[in-house]
């Protein structure tokens, strides 16, 4: 399995005993953030039962090339800062993942608000309908699909936009999303390029003009 352990989605046979687990995405999570800093990780283990050693390795100094990369990818247009500012309610069950995102978010100039759950979701939504809306589909006490639904009957003039946050990729459930109201589907994980392009949908410059 090491060879195959940091691609999305790979997972080792479970027993039934520890059947429920993840999607297998955490070490691919991990491999990106690590490259995205120009560093390596890999992994060691003498076989089953017997533990794993993971090492990530970072550059000490950035060269100038590298700094010239970050810089460009700043300025790029997704990340210009010439958008307008939206409101965004952040629907993510995981405390740590929806804070990171909204901080995100706040960097790329916009008003982010949090919902651990479907239920507290839906409350928010009602109290002021947002521009956007970043949805986990996978919710501790609603299916995601099922909260998409209800924004939408909630939101009359269909304006808002919902994002569909999964790690699924396949099709069958693009179509679900799609079915239950999401404009935009993204896998995790998302990069920031990702949300800086969401102020700019379509969606919500036609709502613009109208």
């Amino acid at each position: 399995m090491l060879a195959d352990i940091f691609s999305t989605f790979t997972q080792e046979e479970r027993s039934r005993k520890h059947s429920k687990g993840g999607l297998g995405l955490g070490l691919s999570i991990v491999k990106n953030l690590v490259e995205l800093h120009h560093g390596s990780v890999d992994a060691k283990s003498e076989g089953a039962g017997k533990g794993s050693t993971f090492t990530v390795t970072l550059p000490a100094h950035e060269s100038d090339e590298i700094q010239s990369n970050a810089i460009e990818q700043l300025d790029s247009p997704a990340m210009s800062g010439n958008v307008t500012s939206r409101s965004v309610l952040v629907v993510e069950d995981t405390v740590g993942i929806a804070e990171m995102t909204a901080s995100l978010l706040r960097h790329l100039g916009h008003r982010p608000t949090i919902a651990v759950n479907g239920g507290s979701a839906i409350q928010k939504f009602q109290e002021r309908i947002p521009e956007i809306v970043i949805l986990d589909l996978e919710l501790p006490d609603m299916n995601g699909l099922d909260v998409a639904k209800e924004l939408r009957q909630l939101d009359s003039s269909k304006g808002a936009l919902i994002v569909a946050l999964t790690g699924h990729s396949d099709e069958k459930h693009r179509q679900l999303a799609e079915k239950s109201g999401c404009d935009v589907y993204l896998v995790k994980p998302v990069g920031v390029n990702d949300l800086a392009r969401l102020a700019s949908h379509p969606k919500l410059r036609a709502g613009e003009q109208a």
